[in-house]
């Protein structure tokens, strides 16, 4: 679905005025506590963006996939990055030098326009994310997330599907707030009632209706 043109035209300003990188698996893009070397736009692929407290272990606070603007917020309020960005998958990646971005916002008020609503946008979509944290139980938020990997998983002709999910078991847990001998809990506990299977480490999804039924 194509966006509002309103919306659009910090992509395609990005576009038009960045440079194309390739990235591969495990690449790290930028650095938490920072500060940034520009703004880049999440073209194809996935980017885990992941925070450190108080010498603990990093954990996921969200993935971001195409296509989104990755560290806008704390170019334009000149702030080190809060958070850590890294590809999970092959990426492509459009990035465009911090003082050449604050220059275009200065000089473009479209772009300045189309800012403000993606940005607003984002900060909703934080704040259901957040709410939904607190009111859906945790094997609710493990279904959504596995449902988010079964369009590009891989289908067998029984009509099971192979997910390739590019997470570790303790990311997941950051995903979902609760602890990775949790999730090992929750994935039993989907195996018991015939909606995946585990398989040498890959999740294979046998029932997506049910799966669906277990997101309500």
């Amino acid at each position: 679905m194509s966006l509002p043109k309103e919306e659009s035209v910090a992509y395609e300003i990005i576009r038009s005025n960045g440079t194309l990188n390739k990235f591969p698996p495990n690449t790290e893009i930028f650095r938490q506590e920072e500060s940034m070397p520009g703004v880049f736009l999440l073209d194809e692929g996935k980017v885990k963006m992941t925070r450190r407290e108080y010498g603990s272990n990093p954990i996921i606070v969200e993935i971001d996939e195409p296509v989104r603007i990755l560290g806008a917020i704390s170019v334009l309020g000149q702030t080190p990055s809060v958070t850590t960005a890294t590809t999970l998958t092959p990426c492509k990646i459009y990035s465009i030098p911090t003082r050449l971005f604050l220059t275009l916002t200065e000089q473009q008020a479209d772009l300045t326009r189309s800012l403000l609503k993606l940005i607003s946008q984002y900060a909703s979509e934080q704040v259901v994310c957040r709410a939904q944290l607190g009111t859906t139980s945790s094997r609710n938020r493990l279904a959504s997330l596995l449902l988010n990997y079964v369009s590009s998983g891989i289908r067998s002709k029984n009509g099971s599907i192979r997910i390739n999910m590019p997470l570790k078991r303790v990311d997941i847990a950051g995903l979902l707030a609760v602890r990775p001998e949790q999730v090992s809990r929750l994935l039993a506990e989907l195996k018991n009632k015939r909606v995946i299977e585990l398989e040498n480490g890959w999740i294979i999804v046998t029932d997506v209706e049910a799966l669906i039924e277990e997101t309500k």
